[in-house]
């Protein structure tokens, strides 16, 4: 399941994201401007409903004010910021390390780069949105 995203500005096109990365965007921080975060168990959340009710992560429509997409764009961008660091951190690790900080067992303490894709979509995201006006999410 992906997520489809309709700008306010009838001038930008729509904009795609895949099932993991929006909901890895949002449990990231940019969820925050809207009221969304991750709730007390793994795949839980909770989130503030739009004015029809509507859920950011269900494909119901759920608006996103011009307002918040603003401030969603500076999010976005300090996620991409902090990621690409911390994937040049992590490129100077020696191969043991890697390791050690990917074992199941201890991944959990530590802090690893997500994907590099996840990182350009965010950007792409963030580029997007600036232009958007706000927007809806289906």
């Amino acid at each position: 399941m992906g997520y489809d995203f309709h700008a306010n500005n009838p001038d930008v096109e729509m904009f795609y994201l895949g099932g993991f990365s929006w909901p890895w965007m949002l449990s990231a921080g940019v969820g925050l401007i809207i009221g969304q975060g991750d709730g007390l168990a793994p795949g839980q959340y909770f989130y503030q409903p739009d004015e029809s009710g509507f859920d950011p992560l269900a494909n119901d429509g759920y608006h996103v004010t011009a307002n918040q997409a603003k401030m969603m764009v500076a999010a976005l961008r300090g996620l991409v910021h902090v990621e690409r660091h911390k994937r040049r951190a992590w490129e100077t690790l020696t191969s043991e390390e890697r390791s050690k900080r990917q074992d199941s067992r201890l991944q959990h303490i530590y802090n690893n780069p997500v994907r590099e894709d996840f990182v350009d979509k965010a950007e792409a995201m963030a580029n997007w949105t600036e232009r958007s006006g706000g927007f809806r999410i289906h």
